[in-house]
């Protein structure tokens, strides 16, 4: 990323970045309702004009400004409706239309069939879910929300320090602990592995890992 795109990343308020976080751990979710970052940046902005001078600067910035986060889903009737996807890594402009096209299916549904259409919100969060998970995983790396927020915070400046490390050793496991602004813990496991020696041609043991909310 240029200067320019870091300087314009460090403008976001941080506080309506945090509330993005909270939401993703509060849903342990890569995708999120804007009601659920307006609950959150509620509970931290009890001035009503500066809450939506905040709300609109998050929903309404160039993508250049808010990255990992991506708004993929306008509901016609209400706001709190949309969805936003928070990603551990940047998407591209062929799978946010994808994830667009999933999305939509919000307001046209599986089939005239009410029955069939009773659970669509969880199911295609579900598939929202699986494919940035399938996009942004690796063969050492699992993708989850608590990455996703992990880089979000660093992307955006936000403060985040280690507050506990324990080490690995051969055939045991470690973790590493971040607290993000002292409100969110992320921690970070990881154990030497051998999944991807074969398939790389490597003579060395590789380090996998995986990502929690605490």
């Amino acid at each position: 990323m240029s200067t320019n795109q870091n300087q314009e990343t460090r403008q976001i308020d941080r506080r309506a970045i945090l509330a993005v976080i909270k939401a993703v751990a509060e849903n342990n979710s890569f995708v999120i309702r804007v009601d659920d970052i307006e609950e959150e940046l509620a509970g931290m902005v009890e001035n009503e004009e500066e809450f939506y001078r905040l709300r609109d600067e998050l929903l309404y910035s160039s993508q250049e400004k808010l990255k990992y986060i991506y708004y993929i889903y306008e509901n016609e009737r209400y706001t709190g409706f949309d969805r936003v996807v928070v990603s551990p890594i940047e998407l591209n402009e062929s799978q946010l239309r994808t994830l667009s096209e999933v999305a939509e299916l919000l307001d046209y549904g599986f089939s005239r069939d009410e029955y069939e259409n009773r659970n669509i919100d969880e199911v295609i969060t579900k598939v929202i879910n699986g494919l940035v998970r399938k996009w942004s995983m690796g063969c050492i790396e699992d993708s989850t929300p608590a990455l996703a927020v992990y880089k979000l915070a660093k992307a955006h400046n936000l403060d985040v320090r280690v507050i506990k490390e324990e080490p690995a050793s051969i055939g045991s496991g470690g973790s590493v602990t971040y607290s993000i602004e002292g409100t969110i813990k992320v921690t970070k496991w990881y154990w030497y592995c051998n999944d991807c020696i074969v398939r790389a041609g490597n003579n060395f043991i590789e380090k996998c890992s995986t990502w929690e909310f605490e």
